[in-house]
């Protein structure tokens, strides 16, 4: 993925920066010169340059390019308000000047601080900047929140809008403007756009918010879905995997009942397989309704098994599950609900122990398997009965930040 240097214009904006590259897997350093860098790490550098005059801006943006040009860096990302404030012109001329870019990717949008991008204007909680109370800000004061326009103006070069139509159906063509913005609703428009960017194969400078910055660790820095495998029978458990399914997740059903009566398990893992091949979070189920539960005792019973005895059958299968699921697809983590099923699961991929490693919720253990067909692959475990309904979610989102 290569290193990182980004230059932000304060320190909130540093620290917003930086957690992007840590919540991504990338150690981030925020440093305030360019004093004793280390040339194999990524930094972030703050240059305090935003309420300060214009040529001084300037002037300090530019040494600080110039100074780490000693050092080869993969990708250049300028952090910028997410509202427009700052000496933007300024710190764009010093930074186009000493990097020389191909092209430049403007967009400060945000999504998940409610900074969008409609028809190339920035709007913030659905209103345009413009008209907001950041329009009044004594230091900063934004006078255009149309970003083509905006660039048109500051910088006096050419600038390719792509509606947010062009965005999500892919109609995206370079027309050889040194500048491209275009229009964000969700993070998925971000991601879209870097992606094709980043195939342009063009050296880039980034220019945005941590909205685009995060866009682009996640781009070049692509996560593995998660397995999870709920054996539990309880109602927390079943409330758990209904906010996950509401969340996004996918949810395959090993059907207990029909696996008693003969259906092969592999179809089941053929399902998670292909679930987790194309990026999906995968949880699968053995009794999704409380009525699944009964019909597999009910089955049970007329083959002369007790409820101990499907409970015990239920456990193995999942075992077995996990083994062909992770034979074929890649994960990031597996959350296990139920002590029998992290048991299982552990014997069928032959480890022999597991190693705690931390407390991701209250009562819920990270593990690392020790041994096995899997050595050190990161587990969550969970008592049935544990958690709230967003224990799951959570969960899931534990391993992805990992």
């Amino acid at each position: 993925m290569g290193k990182f240097l980004m230059i932000a214009d304060d320190f909130t904006g540093a620290g917003d920066a930086g957690v992007q590259m840590t919540k991504n897997g990338i150690e981030a350093h925020i440093v305030f010169n360019t004093d004793n860098i280390n040339p194999e790490k990524s930094y972030v550098i703050d240059s305090e340059s935003r309420n300060i005059p214009r040529e001084e801006a300037y002037k300090k943006v530019r040494k600080i390019f110039r100074e780490m040009e000693t050092y080869s860096f993969d990708h250049y990302y300028k952090k910028i308000d997410s509202t427009l404030r700052g000496n933007l012109k300024e710190e764009l001329v010093a930074a186009e000047e000493v990097l020389k870019p191909d092209l430049i990717v403007f967009n400060p949008g945000n999504p998940d601080s409610n900074r969008t991008v409609v028809d190339g204007t920035l709007m913030f909680n659905g209103i345009r900047i413009c008209e907001t109370e950041i329009m009044r800000d004594p230091l900063s004061l934004v006078k255009e929140d149309n970003l083509k326009k905006l660039l048109e103006t500051e910088m006096q070069d050419a600038v390719q809008y792509f509606s947010l139509n062009q965005v999500r159906s892919g109609q995206l063509e370079l027309d050889g403007s040194k500048y491209i913005t275009f229009d964000v609703l969700e993070n998925r428009d971000l991601e879209a756009v870097v992606r094709f960017v980043l195939n342009s194969g063009k050296k880039v400078l980034w220019v945005g918010s941590a909205g685009m910055a995060n866009a682009l660790f996640k781009t070049l820095q692509p996560k593995y879905p998660v397995l999870s495998l709920v054996g539990s029978i309880s109602d927390t458990s079943r409330s758990q995997v209904r906010a996950a399914e509401e969340s996004g997740a996918q949810i395959v059903k090993m059907d207990v009942a029909e696996l008693l009566k003969g259906a092969k398990l592999e179809a089941v893992a053929k399902e998670a397989i292909l679930g987790l091949k194309i990026g999906n979070d995968v949880v699968v189920v053995s009794a999704k309704e409380h009525e699944d539960y009964l019909h597999a005792v009910d089955v049970g019973s007329r083959m002369g098994m007790k409820r101990g005895d499907v409970a015990k059958y239920t456990q193995e299968k999942i075992g077995e599950l996990s083994k062909m699921i992770l034979k074929e697809a890649k994960v990031c983590g597996v959350f296990l609900t139920g002590g029998d099923t992290a048991i299982s699961v552990t014997e069928k991929n032959h480890a022999h122990g597991a190693t705690i490693k931390d407390e991701v919720l209250p009562i819920i253990a990270l593990v690392e398997l020790d041994g096995g067909d899997y050595p050190g692959l990161p587990c969550i475990v969970k008592g049935g009965s544990i958690g709230d309904k967003d224990a799951l979610v959570g969960s899931i989102k534990y391993f992805k930040e990992r």
